[in-house]
C-alpha cells in the first residue's frame, strides 16, 4: 500500500514539475530572443533549465550507483569445489555445517550446485529444499528488478536532456515566427 502512495506520488511530482519545466523553459528562451534578456525571461529559462538539469543528474547519479551495486555483486564468487583439506582443522560438525553453508549460498547466489563436507568427511552433492529454491527465486527477483532500475534510470537521465533541450529548441522555433 505504501509503495503505491509513494510511486504515485512520485509520479505527480514528476509530471508536475516536468510540465512546469517544460513550460517554463519553452517560454522563457522564446521571451528571451523574441523581446530580449529581461529579468523574467531568464529567471524562467533558467528555472526550466536547472530543473531538467538536476532531475537528469539525479537520475544519471542512481543509474551510476546502481551500476556499481550490480557490477560489486557480480564480483562475488565462489570456488568450483573446495579443495580435500578444506577445514581440516575444524570439528566435523562445523566443517559440515560451513562447507553446507557455502554450498548453499552458492546456490542462491549463482544457481549452481556444489559438493559439501559431510559429517564423516565424505563429499556430498548439495540438495536444495523448499526454502533455498525460495531463496534462488527471491535473488532472481533482485537481480532483475536492480536491472530494470539501471535501464530506467540511464532512459531517464537521457530524456530528462531530450526535454530541456526540446523545450529550448521549440522556445527558440516560435519566436523566430512573425507576429500579426
Amino acid at each position: 500500500m505504501i509503495t503505491a502512495i509513494t510511486d504515485w506520488l512520485q509520479f505527480a511530482v514528476n509530471a508536475i514539475g516536468g510540465a512546469c519545466a517544460f513550460i517554463c523553459l519553452f517560454e522563457g528562451t522564446r521571451r528571451i530572443y523574441a523581446y530580449g534578456a529581461h529579468r523574467k525571461a531568464v529567471l524562467m529559462a533558467a528555472f526550466g533549465a536547472a530543473f531538467c538539469l538536476m532531475y537528469a543528474g539525479f537520475s544519471y547519479w542512481k543509474y551510476h550507483a546502481l551500476r556499481e551495486l550490480a557490477q560489486s555483486l557480480e564480483r562475488q564468487t565462489f570456488p568450483d569445489d573446495l579443495p580435500a583439506d578444506w577445514g581440516k582443522d575444524l570439528t566435523p560438525d562445523k566443517r559440515e555445517l560451513s562447507s553446507l553453508t557455502i554450498a548453499r549460498l552458492a546456490f542462491v547466489q549463482s544457481g549452481t550446485l556444489r559438493t559439501y563436507f559431510d559429517g564423516t568427511g565424505e563429499r556430498k552433492s548439495f540438495a536444495p529444499d523448499q526454502e533455498d529454491v525460495r531463496r534462488r527465486d527471491l535473488a532472481v527477483v533482485a537481480q532483475t528488478r536492480l536491472e530494470d532500475a539501471i535501464r530506467a534510470n540511464s532512459i531517464d537521465a537521457l530524456l530528462w536532456v531530450i526535454w530541456g533541450l526540446v523545450a529550448a529548441l521549440f522556445g527558440y522555433g516560435i519566436s523566430r515566427e512573425k507576429l500579426p
